[in-house]
């Protein structure tokens, strides 16, 4: 496995894992998420902002993840704070079970400490049962939870 930045050859590639990624979403949670088309996904590719890593096994893309450093400054009532914000991890469906996320998140962990950032952050959903056992595999802890309520 090797993990390298995206390039513009694996475009096809991410649109389906983040298309997958989204579909996920839109299932689990209709009333907060929908299917983007496939302009929404390539302009979250071309983005500057994120970092788009992907997992290669065999000449093929198996997984993504796509992060970003962050920083924000100091107010009356937060301190400032240095860490790397991970939007998206993603793996093929036939390569799950097999590392490849760990391998991902790894690297955004030595990413994150080469950036001298003092954490990782992400949100998953409680839907989402194999992604938060991945990450309490890793050592991932619970900060707050939203709730809600229909009326």
């Amino acid at each position: 496995m090797i993990i390298r930045p995206a390039i513009q050859d694996d475009e096809e590639a991410l649109v389906e894992l983040l298309g997958a990624v989204y579909s996920f979403h839109a299932r689990g949670l209709p009333a907060l998420y929908r299917e983007p088309g496939r302009d929404f996904v390539l302009e979250l590719l071309r983005r500057d902002n994120l970092r788009h890593m992907v997992a290669e096994v065999g000449g093929t893309v198996a997984g993504l993840v796509q992060y970003s450093l962050e920083c924000t400054e100091a107010t009356p009532l937060k301190p400032a704070r240095r860490f790397i914000a991970v939007a998206t991890v993603q793996v093929a469906p036939p390569r799950r079970r097999q590392g490849i996320g760990r391998a991902l998140m790894e690297h955004v962990h030595a990413w994150a400490r080469e950036q001298n950032a003092s954490h990782v952050e992400l949100n998953v959903y409680e839907f989402n049962e194999p992604a938060l056992r991945l990450y309490e595999e890793l050592g991932y802890t619970t900060v707050s939870r939203m709730l809600k309520r229909e009326v």
